[in-house]
């Protein structure tokens, strides 16, 4: 997942306003996020960013149950947090 996170975070392009661009695979092979305003895409690439932070985090933490935690806070509630 952090592959796939460092993959798209380095698709950002542009000078003033970053903006990702996924071709369809498939005709009409147009652009997934054409109609996200340039303040989507900035909350996007933030929401990335902190989500990659989090799985970094949950790498290298010590503590299973705070890990998940906050990795819970990304995913939402069905991801499941270990009973101490």
């Amino acid at each position: 997942m952090k592959a796939f996170i460092n993959t798209l975070l380095g698709q950002f392009e542009g000078e003033l306003t970053l903006r990702l661009r996924v071709d369809l695979p498939v005709a009409p092979h147009c652009d997934l996020f054409e109609k996200m305003t340039n303040r989507q895409m900035t909350n996007f690439k933030e929401k990335l960013e902190t989500l990659l932070n989090v799985l970094d985090y949950a790498e290298v933490a010590f503590d299973t149950d705070e890990a998940c935690k906050k990795l819970q806070k990304q995913f939402g509630d069905d991801f499941p947090v270990p009973e101490r």
